[in-house]
């Protein structure tokens, strides 16, 4: 198993009530039940064709999903499939074939897709997470936030801070984690929520001194359930890209 390596800011205190929300490999998070049973609302940002994350939630805790992605929607979805199809990407023309029929499935009712970007408001194709926490989220609401835009969470990190006070629990995708990594840090520190978990994304490579370059981050506003000594990754973790070994995260100061 490849070690890599980050600095102990990232390395959570103890034990949480951590379970796994999604399928195996990618798209799947492990976040403390608790704060799932907290929320009164999810709201994703990034779901690209697949769901399984807000599936595994709401049998957990069935509340509203406000889901904002301006990559799919049920005519992208038609498009990607039937480009999957002429171009004989077997594995691709099966996921967005599925997608597409349980596009109209999932989303209805109070799971709402929103077709926009998020990052900045520019409409009709951008909203920024201040806008959508003001539009959806009511004041003593418990938002329970899930963010994997693919680099554009730089561009939020400023919101989730300033809405920090409703969030209960929040799962991220940081990428291009050298660059960023002071950002990142300094997130981890201001947050009022305590890092829960981290699981670093094998899709993703290394720099020369093994820093990850992708890492998913799960933030909880709960106690521990004990201080011992946590192991990475943990049982419940699923190497992102299933034909390889999942990373060994060695933490330094």
């Amino acid at each position: 198993m490849h070690t890599v390596i980050l600095s102990k800011k990232f390395k959570p205190k103890g034990n949480y009530d951590l379970v796994r929300l999604g399928k195996l490999n990618d798209s799947g998070y492990l976040v403390d039940k608790r704060d799932v049973n907290d929320a009164n609302i999810l709201i994703s940002l990034g779901v690209c064709h697949a769901w399984s994350f807000e599936e595994s939630f709401l049998k957990l805790n069935s509340v509203p999903i406000e889901a904002y992605d301006g990559t799919t929607g049920l005519f992208k979805l038609f498009k990607m499939t039937i480009n999957a199809l002429i171009t004989f990407q077997r594995q691709l023309f099966f996921q967005s074939l599925i997608a597409f029929f349980g596009y109209s499935r999932f989303f209805s009712g109070s799971t709402k897709h929103h077709e926009v970007m998020v990052g900045f408001d520019k409409s009709p194709t951008f909203t920024s997470l201040d806008s959508i926490f003001k539009s959806v989220v009511k004041t003593n609401q418990k938002v329970f936030l899930k963010i994997d835009i693919e680099g554009w969470e730089y561009r939020l990190l400023d919101d989730i801070m300033k809405h920090s006070k409703n969030i209960c629990g929040l799962a991220i995708e940081f990428h291009e984690l050298d660059i960023h990594i002071e950002k990142v840090e300094q997130f981890i520190s201001d947050f009022p929520l305590e890092i829960a978990h981290v699981h670093c994304n094998n899709y993703a490579l290394t720099t020369p001194e093994e820093l990850p370059l992708v890492i998913e981050a799960t933030f909880s506003s709960q106690s521990l359930l004990n201080n011992s000594e946590v192991v990475f990754p943990n049982p419940l973790d699923s190497s992102n890209d299933k034909y390889k070994e999942d990373y060994k995260i060695d933490f330094r100061d």
